[in-house]
Formats: structure tokens, C-alpha cells, sequence
């Protein structure tokens, strides 16, 4: 029922070559993102979803979507749509960023993050947090060593995905609209595939948003129209079958 009152729209294809790299930008009202990349300057192309009008036709950008229907629709709801309306837009890539636009990278920092993940052929990876970020995991705050660290999969804030994981990724999303459990899902399957992932220390992001999830706007928002968070996260956890601690360091 959610997913018939919200659609995922083109607005925009302003792309003449596509680059290697993507970012796919969840972006509205609340955004915080801005001053993090120079336009023309990147090696990646910046693909924005808006799930509201504020800044529809205002940002530069590669590729453009907006958001239509009675609901505003989540991040996974809209890629999800790219990955089976508009699969063309993304099959140039061969890694893609899904961020909240509630993150901020330093200059340059998306550049590297995607530099450092494809030198190492990852299926997963994400730039480390600040310490004065909001997370839940322990994990993805920046070791103060530099680097990378293996570990057993990436938070939802900030994914990279690799292209071949692409099918697993539609198989989680079709099932997932809040997002709760999906991250830790795409980790139990990553560890069954042999698949492998890190946090990169050498790029440091900020989150800067608390996560809230029963006052959070986002969240009663979805509470009002049938979907409860923590029903899909039981629901993904007894699919695939993850336990806790959700997110850890890998050894090696």
C-alpha cells in the first residue's frame, strides 16, 4: 500500500559520458549536505532524488529525480524504483553511494572513498565517522589510525555498493521501506556470499543529525501510514537470520 502512493519520477538526464562512480543523493528540506564537492570537479556523477521541492531544479547535478504522490516515499523505497524502473540510469556504475543528506564529507573525501574501495575491489565500504557523529555502532567512528578496517558489512547512512551486488541490494529494498534491518541483512548475505567490506579511516564524514526513531519526523511519518520500523526489522531478522552485534570488525 505504501509503495502505490509514492513514485519516483525523472526529471532530468544531463549526463553526456558517465563517469565510473555515482552518488545517489536523498535529498529535501532538511538537508545539511552542501559545500562538500565542487560541480565539474569530481570523477563521480551526482544523481538527486527529491522527496520534496525544496530544492528540485536548483542543484547541480547529473541526474535528477523527484519524488510524486500522496507520501514522500525513504531512500529505499526511490532506489529501489531506479534498480527496476530506470535501471538504465544506473548501469553505467560500477560503485554507487546512497546517502542521507544529512552527511557531510570533507573535499575530496568522496573521490577517495570511492578511489580506495574500487583499488581494493570491495563489495561494500563506507567512509568513517566523526566523533561528534550520530551513530549507533561503535564500529564506524574513525579509529584514529588511518587506513581501512575489514568489517562485517556498512550502515545504511552511507553505503557504497558495488554493481554486482546490485541484485541482493533490489532483493532487500523490495522488502524493506523504513530501512530498519536492511543494512544488517545485506551484511548476513554478504558474509554467506564471501563478500567483503570496510570502513575506510582515511576519510573522515559527519553525521549530523541524531538518529530518532519514534519522534524523528521521518519515522511518524511512516508510523501514520502502517509501517512500524521495528516489525520490519524482526520481519528481515528472522529472514536472514543476523544476530548481534550487528556490525563488527573483521580480522585480517
Amino acid at each position: 500500500m505504501f509503495r502505490s502512493l509514492t513514485h519516483t519520477l525523472p526529471l532530468a538526464d544531463r549526463r553526456l559520458q558517465p563517469r565510473r562512480w555515482a552518488v545517489f543523493l536523498q535529498c529535501g528540506s532538511g538537508a545539511v549536505w552542501g559545500g562538500w564537492w565542487k560541480q565539474g570537479s569530481e570523477n563521480w556523477d551526482l544523481i538527486i532524488n527529491h522527496y520534496d521541492a525544496t530544492y528540485a531544479g536548483k542543484i547541480p547535478c547529473d541526474v535528477e529525480f523527484r519524488q510524486s504522490g500522496r507520501l514522500p516515499g525513504s531512500k529505499f523505497t526511490a532506489f529501489y524504483s531506479l534498480l527496476t524502473e530506470y535501471p538504465h540510469i544506473l548501469d553505467p556504475y560500477e560503485y554507487i553511494l546512497l546517502l542521507d543528506d544529512d552527511v557531510q564529507f570533507p573535499e575530496g573525501g568522496i573521490q577517495r572513498l570511492f578511489e580506495i574501495t574500487q583499488q581494493n575491489d570491495w563489495e561494500m565500504a563506507q567512509a568513517s565517522l566523526s566523533a561528534d557523529s550520530f551513530c549507533a555502532y561503535p564500529v564506524f567512528f574513525n579509529s584514529g589510525r588511518g587506513g581501512w578496517r575489514r568489517v562485517n558489512g556498512v550502515e545504511i547512512m552511507m553505503p557504497v555498493y558495488a554493481r554486482r551486488i546490485f541484485p541482493w541490494v533490489r532483493e532487500v529494498f523490495a522488502e524493506s521501506i523504513s530501512g530498519w534491518g536492511a543494512d544488517a541483512a545485506l551484511a548476513a548475505i554478504g558474509m554467506r556470499e564471501g563478500w567483503r567490506a570496510a570502513v575506510v579511516d582515511e576519510v573522515v564524514a559527519r553525521h549530523l543529525k541524531p538518529v530518532l526513531g519514534e519522534s524523528g519526523a521521518y519515522y511518524q511519518m511512516l508510523r501514520r501510514n502502517g509501517i512500524d520500523q521495528e516489525r520490519e526489522f524482526e520481519y528481515l531478522q528472522s529472514k536472514y537470520g543476523f544476530t548481534t552485534p550487528l556490525f563488527y570488525e573483521m580480522p585480517g
